[in-house]
């Protein structure tokens, strides 16, 4: 970053995404395959990513904690400015009151993630898993916790070990079904046998049957849980998470205008901020010639009077430009607030040559330049 002239910057590192957020100038890296965006663009992705919008599974939690880890690092190395903190913040803020608000983590839509949750509010802990093909392969790592025995079925002793060593599950042949079930808390046939593997009559109570085989790998019983039924859930779910989705996307909208806003606020305090440096050095100069027609006065005493006479005559422009600056759109704002600070120097130098009064043989500029760096 150093070779781009960037000093401030945070560094998001994901599963799936390295982003770079940085205050200055673009440079050119779309030759290489980046994509860029800026302005509010860029922190209205920080949002949705913070938020879970942007994840392969929607209101995923992690995503949150490696953004608070970015800008933690950031700051820890003093790569990060008041607006990145600003903005981070918010992000940090717009990730937890979307998760808060909405509940768009819960009610997952993929099969091998509503199973996990079936078995995770209704089962125990040891499971028999039934098959080694595709579907199976989705299922299995979601239950790689130490909390869970997995023991993995099928008829092909090679093609079961290979399957289960993946995993560390254990693997037997689908000998004798009825001593698997027996042996084991819930039980998940995911297979493409064209006839059931379980009989009804051994369909133990107590323990959960869940049946994704297609055609159905269990005979029908109370606790055999379908194919099927798995896809209303996921329907049901996913109408709902297309609601929380649209939840989501109203706070994003109005914690992106609260932000604005703020960083508008940054903006203009920090070109006021020059002002009241600009302020100060006229102060400066009138006390200095008022001391030396009234030397009996009390220099404490002209100091804090000029003071305070300054941020009372500044507070109001600050004040009605701020306000002012909520109904301009961000682009508008940007391009003339980027304007008149890169003219600012010269205003404050023009200022300061027509300022009746003043005669020096140092030159006018440096005197201004010096003066604003001693303020």
């Amino acid at each position: 970053m150093d070779d781009h002239g960037v000093e401030k910057y945070v560094i998001l590192l994901t599963c799936n995404r390295v982003e770079l957020y940085y205050r200055g100038d673009p440079f050119d890296v779309q030759e290489k395959g980046y994509n860029i965006i800026s302005d509010d663009m860029a922190i209205n992705h920080l949002f949705h990513v913070a938020a879970g919008l942007d994840s392969m599974s929607i209101g995923e939690n992690e995503v949150l904690k490696q953004v608070k880890q970015a800008y933690e690092k950031s700051s820890s190395m003093g790569k990060s400015d008041k607006f990145l903190s600003l903005i981070f913040q918010r992000a940090i803020s717009v990730g937890k009151l979307v998760r808060s608000k909405t509940g768009i983590g819960k009610g997952k839509v993929s099969i091998p993630s509503i199973v996990y949750d079936i078995v995770r509010k209704n089962g125990g802990n040891k499971i028999l898993l039934v098959g080694n093909g595709m579907l199976a392969s989705e299922i299995a790592p979601y239950f790689s916790y130490p909390q869970y025995k997995v023991t993995v079925a099928g008829r092909n002793i090679d093609h079961v070990r290979a399957f289960a060593e993946k995993y560390e599950y254990e693997y037997v042949l689908i000998n004798d079904i009825d001593s698997l079930i027996k042996n084991n808390d819930v039980i998940i046939t995911a297979t493409s046998s064209k006839t059931p593997i379980v009989e009804e009559r051994s369909l133990m109570p107590g323990k959960l049957f869940i049946d994704l085989g297609n055609p159905p790998n269990i005979e029908r019983g109370n606790n055999v849980i379908t194919l099927d039924e798995i896809y209303e859930i996921s329907k049901k779910n996913e109408m709902l998470r297309e609601e929380k989705i649209n939840q989501a996307e109203i706070l994003i909208e109005n914690e992106m205008k609260a932000t604005m806003n703020k960083i508008k606020d940054l903006m203009i305090d920090d070109i006021f901020s020059q002002f009241y440096r600009f302020a100060s050095v006229v102060q400066t100069m009138e006390i200095q010639k008022f001391r030396k027609m009234h030397p009996e006065v009390n220099e404490n005493d002209l100091e804090a009077l000029a003071h305070s006479i300054i941020n009372k005559i500044l507070n109001v422009p600050v004040t009605t430009l701020k306000a002012v600056s909520r109904s301009q759109g961000n682009s508008d704002f940007n391009r003339l607030f980027e304007s008149f600070s890169s003219n600012f120097n010269d205003i404050v130098s023009a200022a300061l040559q027509s300022y009746e009064g003043l005669r020096d043989t140092q030159s006018l500029r440096d005197r201004t330049r010096q003066l604003l760096q001693k303020s």
